[in-house]
């Protein structure tokens, strides 16, 4: 099990263009730059630390780009096994999947602020109520 001790983002690019009149396309990216074994200060165990990047390309209406860390707790020897992984350039789905849902768990929430400040489509669909009909 991966765990999210911490993160930041380290970059965000966000960009709208005014102009656009057309369809809209949207296209979602999200790639890990690199993981490597980290201290985190006060800590005697070592944690995993995963650069990110995280896209959202509009096409001609925008983008939005975030970069961001993550400072994950994992078991040292599922650490050993991801580090090694990632430098050979395996594929552990199981171990891939939690990071990236992590990441987008906290890019996501970024993202929508910005998409509102901007005025883009959210990237995803949001869940809605209905109300229930009276003789259901």
């Amino acid at each position: 099990m991966i765990k999210l001790l911490a993160s930041k983002i380290t970059s965000i690019l966000a960009q709208r263009d005014p102009t656009f009149n057309g369809k809209i396309e949207l296209n979602q990216n999200i790639k890990i730059k690199k993981i490597e074994k980290f201290a985190l200060e006060g800590s005697k165990k070592d944690s995993l630390k995963v650069n990110y990047i995280y896209d959202i390309d509009y096409k001609k209406l925008g983008k939005i780009s975030i970069e961001g860390i993550l400072y994950l707790d994992v078991e040292q020897k599922i650490m050993k096994e991801i580090i090694k992984d990632w430098k050979e350039n395996k594929k552990n789905e199981e171990r891939q999947l939690e990071i990236i849902n992590i990441i987008i768990q906290k890019a996501s929430i970024k993202a929508i602020e910005l998409e509102d400040q901007l005025g883009l489509p959210i990237h995803f669909r949001l869940p809605f109520l209905k109300r229930k009909k009276e003789n259901d």
